[in-house]
């Protein structure tokens, strides 16, 4: 389920595929050179395809 819409800067969320946490940012990233949503994980890990991924939990709470 597709919960995008559901996300605000800094919620902790969990991605299908993915065995660590994700922190939302809402904004602009230099990096991917776009304003919006998007997920940095430790070490700088950068996912810019929130709207096409399967976010299982934010902030612990199963979606």
């Amino acid at each position: 389920m597709n919960t995008t819409q559901n996300l605000k800067d800094g919620d902790i969320i969990t991605i299908s595929g993915y065995y660590f946490d994700w922190t939302v940012k809402d904004g602009y990233s230099s990096v991917l050179d776009k304003k919006g949503i998007y997920a940095i994980a430790q070490g700088g890990l950068i996912h810019s395809n929130l709207e096409g991924s399967t976010i299982l939990t934010i902030n612990g709470k199963k979606q």
